[in-house]
């Protein structure tokens, strides 16, 4: 049975679900309960206290909670079973209130003017709170109506966002953002700047290849420290950026050996104008080409080309490879980072296809992405589907 209430403002009661009648005049027309929303109920019950009026002999009408109140009797089976279901409430004094009132509480409890959700970081700390606390996983999943998975990416997300990445986040306002595009954040927590690139990337709708573009740098410096001592152990010299090379350096890959014979980077190890630099359009993070500084000097031809009269010795000492640099090319680096940006797109893209091949249903703006296509039949598409007879719909007869 319930607490009873008496004439103050409002007070705390246990009501039976059989005390309490539905709201006639309530403008809420859907009531959105979602299966999420619904496991949380049956699992934890009606936490948050509905608010009713008394109607006298027992009965209360309900005023806020209409969802709880729908969610709650959801969870059983019969009419008996929810009509024994308890539900803790707020009674309001009905001297108290004014005409009208009970629509304006209808307007303050739903409008988002006036109530925020918890963002999906804040959600994700909520639950990374309570496993710390102790709760197992499958517990918080139970509770909240959330799926094993989902908890424990959440978890995971939490614990790798950082107060740097937080900090950038409130500096930038963004607190839209869902877990996946969080934890992608939280994988760059350590690099401030990645952050930065990566909040502006999906302010300007491009995030996807922002993402592959850092990791595909990460991966390349993370490769290039193994290679660094790998090459060193071997005693090949580095020249971290191919433009201190001198003026006559040449691939090996391009060069013949003083037999004729296509020279390979293994053949030309002794060679005292071996030297290796990072490949401009490596196929693998940390792949390196090797040169070889003065091929002339050091009797190492093009193809088909005659070795030089020349009385120089071939096994004095090479001058350093930074010393007299060739001149730059002017674009010489936006075809580099132009390299790396294709490559970063290319990886996105099959990303991308992979993922719409793999769904089960289509995104929702495949739609009318189509239906725009085929209306305005762009020369892709024309070639695709033939030339098709149209007409602009706009038009009149």
């Amino acid at each position: 049975m319930s607490d009873t209430a008496t004439t103050t403002p409002m007070q705390r009661a246990t009501l039976q679900l059989d005390q309490i009648r539905v709201n006639e005049h309530n403008v809420r027309q859907d009531l959105n309960l979602d299966e999420k929303f619904l496991k949380s109920v049956a699992a934890n019950g009606v936490k948050v206290p509905v608010v009713v009026l008394p109607l006298g002999e027992d009965a209360y009408e309900l005023k806020m909670g209409h969802r709880r109140y729908f969610a709650a009797r959801a969870t059983k089976e019969t009419e008996a079973e929810q009509d024994t279901i308890e539900v803790p409430a707020y009674v309001l004094d009905p001297s108290l209130r004014e005409a009208g009132e009970d629509f304006i509480d209808q307007l303050i409890e739903n409008d988002d003017d006036y109530r925020r959700g918890l963002t999906e970081l804040e959600q994700a700390d909520a639950l990374f709170g309570a496993v710390g606390a102790g709760m197992k996983h499958a517990r918080a999943a139970q509770l909240t109506g959330r799926s094993r998975r989902d908890v424990s990416q959440a978890v995971k997300t939490a614990k790798s966002v950082g107060e740097r990445t937080r900090s950038a986040l409130a500096e930038a306002g963004t607190y839209d953002l869902d877990l996946e595009v969080l934890g992608v954040l939280g994988e760059f927590d350590d690099d401030s700047a990645a952050v930065d690139r990566l909040l502006d990337a999906y302010a300007k709708g491009r995030f996807e290849f922002q993402v592959q573009w850092e990791r595909d740098d990460r991966a390349e410096q993370r490769a290039r420290e193994q290679v660094r001592p790998q090459l060193q152990a071997a005693g090949v010299r580095l020249a971290e950026d191919a433009d201190t090379l001198p003026q006559t350096a040449k691939p090996v890959s391009e060069l013949d050996g003083p037999d004729g014979e296509p020279m390979s980077a293994e053949a030309h190890a002794d060679c005292p104008g071996h030297v290796a630099t990072w490949a401009e359009n490596p196929r693998e993070p940390g792949e390196v080409d090797y040169v070889c500084t003065d091929p002339n000097r050091f009797g190492h031809y093009p193809p088909q080309v005659d070795a030089p009269d020349t009385d120089g010795d071939p096994t004095e000492e090479l001058p350093q490879a930074a010393g007299a640099a060739k001149p730059s090319e002017p674009l010489r680096k936006y075809v580099k980072e132009g390299n790396k940006a294709y490559r970063a797109a290319e990886k996105a893209r099959q990303a991308w296809l992979k993922d719409l091949i793999g769904r089960k249903t289509a995104p929702k703006p495949l739609a009318a992405f189509i239906t725009e296509q085929l209306l305005s039949c762009p020369k892709p598409v024309a070639q695709w589907v033939g030339d098709t007879g149209r007409r602009d719909l706009g038009s009149r007869n």
